[in-house]
């Protein structure tokens, strides 16, 4: 017994005949709709603009976006810094640190170890509100923190990516650079060829984001140190005189 394949063409396909190709790789009248070129052209020459086009646009959108973040994050900062002077706002630090770390008696505390034991994220939650309740110029930080919160998804826990309607603005920048060149963005393959340098461009940004905001995020457990500086004191005092109000 042996097995054999029989092969006797495609139905109504005509051997020798290109349906959207000619033999020099140019379309045929049928091709250009078919690949969503919304009639002839130079389609080599499409490609490239389009895709010389929505690479600046990525560049563009993800440096501009990192920059409204940045002048959010450094007004909040700013007013932060303040506020971590204030007296009032010191006396309440050293009073409530003892009531969210077990001490310990012997040996040396490190800062790191609240972030091991897990300790931080009530703390720091807490310390972020009496700063916030100390800032200088409330209106200021508030503007600021919309202005941040308008990029990002306000409801994420840490490290937020884009808001949906941020995806909404990319896509329709995306679209008027295939539709500026003559694409059809409805055509199943331009469409599924714009999707992904949509998200291309978000996880792009998302990153930028992302990589800005464990460094000087405000509401990081890092940031968070690098801005008070009563955090390394504490720690030094306790380390030098076993108590925090010596």
């Amino acid at each position: 017994m042996s097995n054999e394949l029989y092969h006797h063409g495609i139905k109504d396909q005509k051997w020798g005949v290109r349906r959207w190709q000619n033999k020099d790789g140019s379309l045929t009248p049928e091709g250009y709709p078919h690949y969503g070129y919304n009639g002839p052209r130079n389609t080599w020459k499409a490609k490239k603009t389009v895709g010389n086009n929505v690479d600046r646009f990525k560049e563009s959108y993800t440096n501009d976006t990192l920059a409204k973040a940045k002048r959010a994050n450094d007004i909040v900062n700013d007013q932060l810094n303040k506020a971590s002077t204030n007296k009032q706002f010191q006396k309440e630090f050293y009073r409530d640190v003892e009531s969210y770390f077990n001490v310990p008696k012997n040996g040396i505390w490190e800062p790191d170890d609240w972030d091991r034991k897990g300790y931080d994220t009530d703390f720091i939650r807490d310390v972020n509100a009496y700063l916030q309740k100390y800032v200088p110029d409330k209106s200021a930080c508030n503007k600021a923190l919309k202005e941040y919160w308008d990029i990002r998804d306000p409801n994420a826990k840490t490290f937020p990516n884009l808001n949906n309607e941020r995806k909404d603005e990319v896509t329709k920048n995306v679209v008027d650079i295939y539709k500026n060149n003559g694409l059809d963005p409805e055509n199943p393959r331009v469409k599924k060829k714009i999707d992904k340098q949509v998200n291309d461009i978000l996880d792009s940004t998302n990153k930028a984001l992302r990589d800005y905001d464990y460094e000087n995020g405000y509401w990081t457990f890092e940031a968070s140190k690098k801005r008070c500086p009563e955090w390394n004191d504490l720690v030094n005092r306790y380390n030098r005189t076993g108590n925090f109000y010596s």
